[in-house]
């Protein structure tokens, strides 16, 4: 290959060997470019197609999920609506905000659920306790009457 131009990283170089059919020749590299012995940078300045300008960034929900997280993480809706919270506050922090908008919108649905799965636990459970201490204040009075009382 004589003269052939090969672009490498973010320089080009020229390739130089003795023929085209000899491919064990040596191949000399010299830089082609305005100044020897630099390479060039290509920076592309164009904005995020993603990005949506005008658009007020969205809530991540953070605070909801943690408290979610760390108090009512029945079936680990918790943990879940944090993780997306913080790929939320990672996208808006990368100036992404449809997918943090995405990811906020996941979240808040996830504490939703979070909260009201929560909720019905809660009911239940406190349900459940009374009725086992009703239960249980109802064996003992029949336990004391059955043998007397404690006075025998």
């Amino acid at each position: 290959m004589r003269g052939g131009i090969v672009a490498l990283g973010v320089a080009s170089f020229a390739l130089r060997g003795s023929g085209a059919s000899d491919f064990t020749s040596e191949i000399t590299m010299q830089p082609q470019g305005q100044y020897p012995g630099y390479e060039h940078t290509a920076v592309n300045m164009a904005p995020n197609p993603t990005t949506t300008y005008g658009m007020k960034p969205p809530k991540d929900y953070l605070a909801w999920s943690l408290f979610n997280f760390l108090f009512l993480n029945g079936c680990c809706l918790g943990y879940v609506a944090t993780v997306f919270s913080i790929r939320s506050r990672d996208s808006r922090q990368m100036n992404d905000q449809v997918g943090a908008a995405k990811h906020a919108s996941t979240a808040k649905a996830l504490n939703i659920a979070a909260t009201v799965f929560g909720i019905i636990m809660l009911i239940v459970c406190v349900i459940l306790y009374v009725r086992l201490m009703l239960m249980l204040q109802h064996v003992m009075q029949k336990d004391r009457s059955s043998y007397g009382g404690l006075d025998g």
